[in-house]
């Protein structure tokens, strides 16, 4: 077996290494948990990034622009005083409205990169 690299996260794979080494080793995956959606070829997306592979190296582009749409809002600071504080009587939210909150922490997660922006952010 020639040598792979495998990247999880949350829920997305990128496995890099010889073709059909990575076909052995999703079959494998999908063997495990059931069908996988599969991408391949010199040039994909990857939780918001663009890679081209090329002779020259693997190029890779981020666009936050892109990556930050319907996202919007700002606040003077990135926590108040009551940043931990949960409404136990809150209205709940509607499945849809739930998938739209995920989507837009998950994105605030992977720009996060000051320690006060992602311990608000976690939490």
């Amino acid at each position: 077996m020639e040598e792979i690299t495998l990247v999880i996260y949350v829920d997305n794979l990128l496995l890099t290494g010889p073709e059909e080494e990575n076909k052995n080793v999703m079959d494998l995956i999908e063997k495990e948990f059931g069908d996988c959606k599969r991408k391949g070829g010199q040039e994909f997306r990857f939780i918001g990034m663009n890679f081209v592979m090329r002779d020259q190296g693997v190029f890779m582009k981020i666009d936050l622009k892109t990556l930050l749409q319907n996202t919007a809002g700002s606040v003077e600071t990135p926590c108040g005083n009551n940043a931990l504080s949960v409404k136990e009587d809150a209205e709940k939210l509607t499945l849809e409205n739930k998938e739209k909150v995920h989507s837009v922490v998950a994105k605030l997660l992977y720009i996060a990169k000051r320690p006060e922006i992602l311990f608000i952010v976690n939490f």
